[in-house]
């Protein structure tokens, strides 16, 4: 059995560091990226189980990855930002995400979301 994979995306370093480490912990293939056009390129070249992006990317908003649709090997998708205004939560949902989290995440929460939708 393959180990799931996780794209994270995020301008912050020291986030998708710790990101990756704790997903890595629980046995995930993890491939983390700065920007929006990285996200991109990354899931040209590579099926993911799981994506977890900040929306407020250098190049771009989180929501453009999934315009025109999700790919379908994407099980789970997931905004983690600070942006915490109900209409940014809506707009997410809207934009194909299926879970928008807050920073700072309760990791728990979020490993179990993508446990639950990766998962079969």
């Amino acid at each position: 059995m393959r180990a799931k994979r996780l794209l994270i995306v995020d301008d912050d370093e020291d986030a998708r560091f710790l990101l990756g480490l704790y997903f890595e912990d629980l046995g995930f293939e993890v491939t983390a990226t700065a920007t929006l056009a990285g996200a991109i390129s990354a899931i040209a070249e590579a099926s993911f189980d799981a994506v977890v992006t900040d929306l407020r990317l250098p190049d771009g908003h989180g929501h453009a990855r999934f315009e025109g649709g999700r790919p379908v090997d994407i099980r789970f998708a997931a905004a983690l930002t600070g942006l915490s205004d109900p209409r940014e939560r809506d707009a997410t949902l809207r934009a194909g995400f299926d879970a928008h989290y807050t920073k700072p995440v309760d990791m728990e929460a979020l490993s179990a979301a993508i446990h639950a939708r990766t998962s079969a």
